[in-house]
């Protein structure tokens, strides 16, 4: 939804799996009962061309 701009020279098979591991990564904590939630904080990223 937000930082598209930052795939915007990727394919999209490396688009995928960034956004996978991102969730797999954030499930634990702001995902519950099958849910997920919003969160005030922000997500930190740094991005390596």
């Amino acid at each position: 939804m937000f930082g598209s701009h930052m795939f915007e020279n990727i394919d999209d098979n490396k688009k995928d799996y960034i956004i996978t591991k991102v969730e797999n990564n954030l499930k634990a904590i702001l995902c519950k009962d099958g849910n997920w939630i919003a969160d005030y904080k922000r997500i930190r990223l740094i991005e390596i061309k």
